[in-house]
C-alpha cells in the first residue's frame, strides 16, 4: 500500500494566506504536551491554546496553525475527523478547538494527535545506512561516519552518545522504509526521518480528493528526499 506524506496546503487562492494561524492567545501547557506527545498517548486534560487566524485567511478542512507542530497535531474540522472513522485509524486523540476568525469564534474544529509513532515499525533500521555528522551540517556540505544501527532504540541510543561526545549528530545516508505489510490508513514518524509529521495511504489520499476537503496537501514520499528508498 502506497503512502504519502500529508502536509498543509500552500495554495493561497484557497487558503486565503499561509499560515493560516501564527498566533495563539496564550500558551498554556504546549510545551509540557509537545514532550510527552512525542511517542506518547495524551490521556489528560490540558490547557488548550486558542489559535487566531489572520483576517484574509479563509476557513479549510485542514488549517495551518503554526504554533501547533505538525510533527504531533493537526487541526481538522470536525467533519473530517467522522470521515476518519471509515478508515483504519491506530489509538488517537482529539480536543475541541475555539478557533477566533474575525469577529466570531469558530466551534467546528478539533486537534487531532495520533497516539503513537510507527518509526520502530516502518523503518527498516538493518537495511538502512546511517552516519554521524556534524550538528547542524548540511549532510551535503560536511564529512560523515558511517555508524551500525540496528532498530530504533540502539539509534535512539547512539543519538545520545555522540550528542554528549561532543558537537555531533546522527543521520542517515540512505532510509528504507518498508510499507509491504502496512495496515493502516494514517501514520505518523517522530524519531528518524527528516520529514517528520504524518503519512496516508493511498486509500485514504484519493478519498480526500474524491471528498473535496480543502486545506489538504500530498507528497511522494520518494520525491521528499532522494536518499529514502521505500518498499511497497
Amino acid at each position: 500500500m502506497k503512502f504519502f506524506r500529508l502536509k498543509n496546503s500552500f495554495n493561497t487562492k484557497e487558503i486565503g494566506r499561509y499560515p493560516q494561524v501564527e498566533k495563539i492567545n496564550r500558551l498554556g501547557d504546549l510545551f509540557k504536551i509537545e514532550e510527552i506527545g512525542n511517542t506518547s498517548k495524551i490521556n489528560f486534560k490540558w490547557d488548550i491554546p486558542e489559535p487566531i487566524m489572520k483576517k484574509k485567511a479563509n476557513v479549510t478542512t485542514l488549517l495551518s496553525v503554526i504554533p501547533f507542530t505538525t510533527a504531533l497535531f493537526l487541526t481538522f474540522e470536525k467533519s473530517f475527523i467522522n470521515f476518519l472513522e471509515n478508515f483504519s485509524v491506530g489509538d488517537f486523540s482529539t480536543w475541541e478547538l475555539k478557533i477566533h476568525h474575525k469577529d466570531e469564534v469558530l466551534n467546528n474544529y478539533r486537534l487531532f494527535h495520533l497516539s503513537y509513532p510507527s518509526d520502530d515499525k516502518y523503518i527498516d533500521f538493518e537495511k538502512s545506512d546511517f552516519i554521524t555528522i556534524t550538528s547542524g551540517g548540511r549532510y551535503e556540505d560536511t564529512s560523515f561516519k558511517p555508524v551500525k544501527i540496528n532498530n530504533l532504540n540502539n539509534y535512539l541510543n547512539t543519538l545520545e552518545v555522540v550528542r554528549s561526545a561532543g558537537n555531533l549528530t546522527v543521520t542517515y545516508n540512505k532510509l528504507v522504509l518498508d510499507f509491504s505489510n502496512a495496515t493502516e490508513d494514517i501514520i505518523r514518524f517522530i524519531d528518524v526521518t527528516n520529514n517528520l509529521g504524518y503519512y496516508v495511504s493511498e486509500r485514504l489520499k484519493n478519498a480526500i480528493e474524491e471528498k473535496g476537503f480543502t486545506g489538504i496537501a500530498f507528497q511522494e514520499i520518494e520525491e521528499m528526499d532522494k536518499r529514502i528508498k521505500v518498499i511497497y
